[in-house]
């Protein structure tokens, strides 16, 4: 008995179910636009904060940029591939008289007429299941007229009418669009690689300046490469480990700080550091 209940249920849900399902899917299709980016567009590689528990001192900086620079280039080759052949093969499957005609199919394979009648022959039937009560008879006819109601067959038809409706010639404008978009993200691509390539190579001449004067910082005997220290440029003023340096020592060093009129370099226990301009204030 609970087991022919339970099919006389589940086949009247499963009718309901496949209604809400053919309106959901077939408004998916309408006013569809298709964009691509390349994802996230490199940024400039400036080294106005190198900071990384593993980066001890300037050399380690050097070093990390230039593997930066290496694992760079190969990720954005490989990755670049990748996607092409991917949106590729995705594009081959996105046409416009291939989707209508799936949708058409769709709405064919569908009978709402017949789905009504099995609803209402369920319910014919739950009077001639003799091994249910009167009460359970009573509930189970009441659950599928609910049911019944929800079917509105004039709403499913417009909605059916408004898919029929929809624009594939716009649709495959839009499909061009993007094929021609997909065309142009490879030649994008590379330029914003060449971008990166450059501002990550200034960045590398930044930091080989950077070690030059430090250099010369330990050779002098103003600092120990080996300790931690602090070198901060602001004001007019070279500040070495807290003590102003006098105008003999700024001038010795002016070839390194006049093309930078900020910053702040740091080494300590938890790594190398260096900030231009206003990150001076996060140390």
């Amino acid at each position: 008995m609970q087991k022919k209940r339970s099919s006389l249920a589940i086949g009247a849900s499963l009718s309901l179910l496949l209604l809400c399902s053919i309106a959901i899917i077939s408004w998916d299709f309408k006013d569809s636009t298709f964009h691509f980016t390349g994802g996230q567009e490199p940024t400039d590689t400036i080294p106005g904060q190198v900071q990384e528990n593993r980066i001890r001192d300037i050399d380690d900086a050097i070093a990390e940029l230039d593997r930066a620079r290496t694992e760079m280039s190969e990720n954005l080759q490989v990755n670049m591939e990748k996607m092409q052949k991917d949106l590729a093969a995705s594009m081959k499957e996105l046409d416009a008289s291939k989707i209508k005609m799936q949708v058409e199919q769709s709405l064919k394979q569908v009978d709402f007429e017949k789905i009504q009648r099995d609803i209402k022959d369920a319910i014919a039937k739950i009077d001639l299941d003799d091994h249910l009560t009167k009460e359970e008879l009573e509930k189970m006819k009441a659950e599928l007229q609910h049911s019944l109601a929800e079917v509105n067959m004039d709403k499913i038809s417009k909605e059916i009418e408004k898919v029929k409706e929809i624009d594939f010639s716009r649709m495959e404008k839009d499909l061009a669009k993007a094929r021609k978009e997909l065309e142009g993200l490879g030649p994008r691509m590379e330029k914003e690689m060449e971008k990166a390539k450059v501002e990550m190579e200034k960045a590398r001449t930044d930091l080989q300046v950077t070690k030059s004067f430090i250099d010369e910082l330990g050779r002098d005997g103003l600092i120990s490469k080996d300790n931690d220290y602090t070198i901060k440029h602001q004001k007019g003023e070279l500040i070495i480990n807290g003590n102003k340096q006098p105008a003999a020592v700024y001038d010795r060093y002016r070839r390194y700080l006049e093309n930078h009129k900020e910053f702040t370099i740091k080494k300590d226990a938890d790594g190398f550091h260096i900030h231009n301009g206003d990150d001076i204030k996060k140390i």
